[in-house]
Parts: structure tokens; sequence; C-alpha cells
């Protein structure tokens, strides 16, 4: 189980880094007028690009992220 317990602290990490990231977006665009009808970029719900290239997709995560949820309840339940 510590295999299980060091992934779900290094996810518990990189959810508080998330939470800031976004936290410092918001605040970044404090004031600023936003287009709430332009085109996101990609397929159009995707967000910028990373430093990888690719455009991520805040729907494939949430389900990707669901998915992991529902496994990790599962395990846990057994334990």
């Amino acid at each position: 189980m510590s295999a299980m317990r060091q992934a779900m602290e290094r996810l518990y990490g990189a959810i508080g880094h998330l939470d800031n990231a976004v936290g410092t977006l918001e605040r970044s665009m404090a004031g600023q007028q936003r287009d709430m009808f332009g085109a996101l970029p990609g397929n159009g719900n995707a967000l910028p690009a990373l430093d990888s290239g690719e455009s991520v997709d805040p729907a494939l995560i949430a389900l990707h992220l669901d998915r992991v949820i529902e496994k990790v309840e599962t395990v846990l339940g057994r334990a």
C-alpha cells in the first residue's frame, strides 16, 4: 500500500500546485475585459498548449480524474 500512499501524496501536492496556479492566473486577469464568446485555441474546448506543444482538453482531464477517483475509492474500500 506504500506505492498507493506515495501516489496519493504526489496527487495531493499536484492538486495544491494546480489550485495555486489557477489563483495566480485569476489574480493576473483581475479587471481585464474577457471575451466570453471568443473561440478557444485547438478544438474549441482545449486550453492553450503546454510546453510539450499539446493542447489540454479539460473535459478529458475531468473524465480521467473521475475514473481514477472511482478506482481509488474501490481500492480503499477493500482495505
